[in-house]
C-alpha cells in the first residue's frame, strides 16, 4: 500500500504533478502493476513488485496458471499464454539449419517457445549418415532410429551443429521417451547469468520438446515426411552448475580450451519446473493440409 500512496503523492499538485494524474483500468487488474500514465505525456514508472503487493490480486495469475490462447500457424496449432510476445510477419532464417517457423517469448519470466519443421530425410543426411539415401521413403518415426539418437540429432541441428562436431555442445539430452509417432525429450542447456559488469556465473535452462512425425502426403509435390517440434524453455534454478578446473594457464597453446562448467539436475527439477511447458508442448497439433 505504501508504494501506491507514494505514487499518488508524487502525482498530486502539492508535488508539482497534475491533478487527477493517475489513470488505471480498474476493469483489468492484470494491468495494474504496469506503467502508470500521467497527463501531458509524462510517465511514472513504479516498481511492479511493490505495486503488486499494494493492489488487490484478484484476476492476477502466475505464468503457470495463465489462461492459454490458441495460435494457428503455418501447418500447426499451439496454445500459449497471452503474455508471450509473438513477432508478426515472416521470420527470416538465422542459419543454414534454422528450421524454426514460429517463435514467442515471455520476457518477464525468461520463457521462450518455438516450433520447428525439419525434413526427416535431411535430419539424417545432414548428420553425415551415408546410408540414409538408400533407406527409401520414411513412413514411421522408428525408421529414423532410436529415440535418444533422434532427440540428439534434433538438438544438434537446432544449435547449428548437425554432425556433432563441437567439442562442448551447449545442450544435453537428459530425458527421452517415444510413443508411436511422437517423441518427448528434455534438454539441459548451459547458459550464463550476469553477476556484474564484466562477470557472469554458469547457470542452466531446461527445454521441454515434443516432436511429431508427419508422413509425406505426396512426395511428387514436395510433401515429404517431416518432424514438427515444439520447444518450450525456462530457467532452471534447481540445477547446479560449477566451473571445472582449467589448465590453460600462462604459456599454454592458443588451441587450449577450458572445459565447460559441469551442471547437475536438482532432485525434483524435471517434476517441479515443467507445469506450463508441459501444457504448451501437449497442445501442439499438426495441420499438414494448411501448409
Amino acid at each position: 500500500m505504501v508504494a501506491l500512496l507514494l505514487a499518488c503523492s508524487l502525482a498530486s499538485p502539492r508535488h508539482g504533478g497534475p491533478r487527477n494524474a493517475i489513470h488505471m483500468d480498474r476493469s483489468n487488474p492484470a494491468k495494474w502493476p504496469a506503467t502508470v500514465a500521467l497527463e501531458g505525456g509524462t510517465l511514472l514508472v513504479a516498481a511492479a513488485s511493490l505495486l503488486t503487493l499494494a493492489l488487490p490480486q484478484e484476476g492476477v495469475s502466475s505464468p503457470d496458471d495463465a489462461r492459454l490462447e490458441t495460435v494457428v500457424g503455418n501447418g500447426f496449432r499451439l496454445d500459449l499464454p497471452p503474455s508471450y510476445y509473438r513477432p508478426q510477419g515472416r521470420r527470416p532464417k538465422t542459419g543454414t539449419f534454422d528450421d524454426n517457423i514460429f517463435v514467442a517469448a515471455d520476457y518477464a519470466s525468461s520463457r521462450t517457445v518455438s516450433v520447428s519443421r525439419t525434413d526427416a530425410a535431411s535430419l539424417i543426411l545432414d548428420s553425415g549418415d551415408p546410408i540414409a539415401p538408400q533407406s527409401g521413403p520414411l513412413v514411421e518415426f522408428n525408421e529414423l532410429g532410436r529415440p535418444f539418437k533422434v532427440a540428439t540429432l534434433l538438438t544438434r541441428r537446432r544449435e547449428g551443429d548437425p554432425q556433432g562436431s563441437l567439442a562442448q555442445p551447449r545442450s544435453e539430452v537428459v530425458s527421452v521417451s517415444r510413443e508411436g509417432n511422437e517423441l518427448r525429450f528434455v534438454l539441459r542447456e548451459l547458459t550464463y547469468t550476469q553477476t556484474g559488469v564484466t562477470a557472469a556465473k554458469p547457470s542452466a535452462r531446461y527445454t521441454w520438446a515434443r516432436s511429431l512425425f508427419v508422413p509425406g502426403r505426396d512426395q511428387s509435390l514436395g510433401r515429404s515426411p517431416y518432424l514438427l517440434t515444439v520447444w518450450a524453455s525456462s530457467p532452471a534454478p534447481s540445477a547446479s552448475c560449477l566451473p571445472v578446473r582449467c589448465d590453460c594457464g600462462e604459456g599454454s597453446s592458443l588451441s587450449c580450451d577450458c572445459p565447460a562448467p559441469k551442471c547437475e539436475d536438482g532432485s525434483d527439477a524435471l517434476q517441479s519446473s515443467d507445469g506450463l511447458e508441459r501444457k504448451i508442448t501437449d497442445s501442439l497439433v499438426s495441420l499438414p493440409n494448411q501448409r
